[in-house]
């Protein structure tokens, strides 16, 4: 049979007996912490008012002293009593079920086990928070804040604090040093306070994260269509009508006339608005020349040069990669002799300036509203981990009064969403009648955690999958870029996760975040149990009900 959990008759449940013990710390916490040493703050205070003379002030030496004394007689009392909670759980739920080894965790996986067998629950507390971006911050990039474990379940036991993340250094992956608030033994009686937490959390780029090309520079197989996306469209309709890589600009630099002799050079007026010349070019330069003169342009490091013709009648093909939008004309200066030597400059393809950042972006042009338009692919992700997403959404001038926009995790093409331990489905959504015509970021467009939390049991296949999932108006082109996904990082054991992404301004030195904490520390049982026996620590969370129909009330602990 299962632990007896309580004996209304008796009071010899393991809850009633622990609430006993719980009530006891509690009590000390109030009595030594609030009520007494309270009162001695005040009358040294009072004190003061008349401690002009040393022989006023020798008569409260060690006043003060011994109110510390008795805070740390209160902790030890209370970590007697924890220690007695301990015992008694390892000693009732082995007289149940002889256990393999008579440890604390082992016990309390066990006692865990047969609660959600039994389908028992205590109170839960509600972890919540938000995050802000300093004012002065150089980086446009976001913070992503979850208050779920990888279980999908609240980090109940999570400290009400501020979390403060300052960037180490300038960069696109700099790193974030997130500090806690100071914090005091979980037997303390002035607990809790901050967390102590001091970890280093590193941005995560668009170029480089756990999808593939969610940036959407790369189209190489098809024309105008993403690389490394499975992308299925409504019926009746064509891909190409209904979304297409935007342009990067492309430039020519003709040399004709047949010139015999001589060089010319390149210039061009980079985004900084600062004049750039190349060194000297021969009358026949090839390509590759071309290109590497061009790349010491700032800005210009991913430029792409294909030349056709013969020499020294070329024709340089300059492909603006990297760089989103109109360019500035390249334009040269010849010092080309010989034949009827000339140089020309052309546009051939204007860029696109609808690009968050990079050179390209992915633009939909939703259909008489007929078609949901689905792009998919394989991931490799962990059991029971959080997983953040980030994305930019733009629209065009038009009006958009109906369409929603929805990411999931699912098991195969076309497949069911994934759900987390707790139940929950891994998918989140926004309407794209609240885009703008300023790229907006996601997080900002979903109203609940843009994050997924991996089963412990995970399916053969696991894809990312973002959609129209309800038609969106026609007419009305809308951009995405810039999208990725990282592992999140746990600030501290059983406290809230932390994604860190670029944006398109890179991160200076000392930009910073604060992460307010909250929790209503609503569940008193779980509170105990995490604070006697370390349950955070020990990855542990009792199984716990938020809508008030738990079975194991807080009212035991009287």
């Amino acid at each position: 049979m299962p632990v007896e959990i309580s004996d209304g008759l008796n009071g010899d449940g393991l809850f009633d007996i622990q609430g006993k013990a719980f009530q006891a710390m509690a009590i000390i916490d109030s009595s030594v912490n609030t009520s007494i040493t309270g009162e001695v703050t005040d009358a040294l205070a009072q004190f003061a008012k008349r401690t002009s003379t040393l022989e006023l002030q020798k008569t409260i030496e060690g006043l003060s002293a011994a109110n510390d004394s008795l805070k740390s007689a209160g902790m030890s009392m209370k970590t007697i009593l924890s220690r007695y909670v301990e015992r008694l759980i390892i000693e009732m739920v082995d007289a149940d079920n002889s256990l393999t080894s008579k440890t604390t965790q082992v016990a309390l996986e066990e006692l865990i086990d047969q609660l959600e067998t039994a389908s028992q629950s205590v109170d839960a507390s509600t972890a919540s928070g938000t995050v802000t971006a300093d004012a002065d911050n150089t980086g446009n990039g976001s913070v992503i804040l979850s208050v779920k474990n990888g279980e999908g379940r609240n980090t109940e036991n999570a400290l009400a604090e501020d979390l403060v993340m300052t960037c180490v250094s300038n960069g696109r992956t700099s790193g974030f040093s997130t500090q806690g608030e100071a914090a005091v033994p979980a037997m303390a009686v002035d607990w809790p306070k901050g967390s102590g937490a001091s970890t280093v959390i590193t941005s995560v780029d668009a170029s480089a994260n756990l999808l593939t090309n969610s940036d959407f520079e790369v189209e190489t197989s098809i024309d105008k269509v993403p690389d490394n996306w499975i992308i299925s469209v409504g019926l009746g309709a064509t891909a190409g009508g209904l979304f297409a890589m935007t342009d990067v600009e492309e430039q020519t630099i003709t040399i004709s006339g047949t010139p015999t002799d001589g060089q010319y050079y390149l210039h061009w007026v980079n985004q900084d608005g600062k004049s750039e010349t190349s060194e000297k070019l021969s009358y026949a330069a090839s390509q590759g020349q071309v290109e590497a003169e061009l790349r010491n342009f700032v800005g210009l490091s991913e430029v792409v040069v294909t030349t056709t013709g013969t020499s020294p009648n070329y024709t340089h093909t300059v492909s603006f990669q990297g760089l989103g939008g109109n360019m500035n004309q390249i334009s040269s200066t010849d010092h080309t002799t010989g034949g009827s030597h000339a140089i020309a400059h052309a546009t051939t393809t204007a860029g696109d300036s609808q690009v968050y950042f990079g050179g390209k972006s992915l633009m939909m042009l939703p259909d008489a509203g007929s078609t949901l338009t689905t792009f998919q692919q394989a991931v490799t992700l962990s059991p029971k981990t959080c997983y953040a997403v980030n994305a930019h959404f733009l629209r065009g001038s038009g009006t958009i009064s109906a369409g929603v926009i929805t990411f999931d995790l699912v098991d195969g093409i076309g497949g069911s969403v994934i759900q987390d331990d707790a139940g929950g489905n891994n998918s989140f959504t926004f309407n794209a009648s609240d885009l703008t015509t300023s790229w907006k970021n996601l997080d900002t467009l979903v109203t609940a955690e843009t994050v997924f939390h991996t089963p412990t049991i995970l399916p053969n296949r696991m894809y990312f999958r973002w959609r129209i999932s309800t038609a969106i108006t026609s007419g009305t082109y809308v951009w995405v870029d810039h999208m990725a996904m990282s592992e999140m990082s746990e600030v501290y054991a059983g406290g809230p996760y932390l994604s860190v992404f670029t944006g398109s301004t890179e991160w200076k030195a000392d930009d910073k975040f604060t992460v307010a904490i909250a929790n209503d520390r609503a569940g008193a049982i779980q509170e105990w149990y995490n604070r006697s026996l370390g349950m955070s620590s020990r990855g542990l969370m009792l199984p716990s009900n938020s809508g008030g129909s738990e079975t194991i009330a807080d009212s035991l602990i009287s």
